[in-house]
């Protein structure tokens, strides 16, 4: 996950309430190019339906896992 402070507790918090084990590990985005890609897909998401539309395809929620 990327590092941000204020939350860096809570998000520790919500991987040991997992019952799947969840490790966490924080990185700045600059250490691990893989975050730049989310960020970039939330950014779309907030721009509008015609970003929306650009970045829907690479959004895959599987509930089964």
């Amino acid at each position: 996950m990327e590092t941000d402070e204020p939350y860096r507790q809570l998000d520790l918090a919500v991987a040991a309430s997992e019952s799947r084990g969840l490790e966490v590990t924080h990185l700045h985005a600059a250490d691990e190019p893989l975050l730049w890609a989310s960020d970039a897909i939330a950014w779309c998401l907030q721009r509008g339906a015609a970003w929306e539309a650009r970045v829907r395809p690479m959004i895959v929620l599987d509930h089964a896992v």
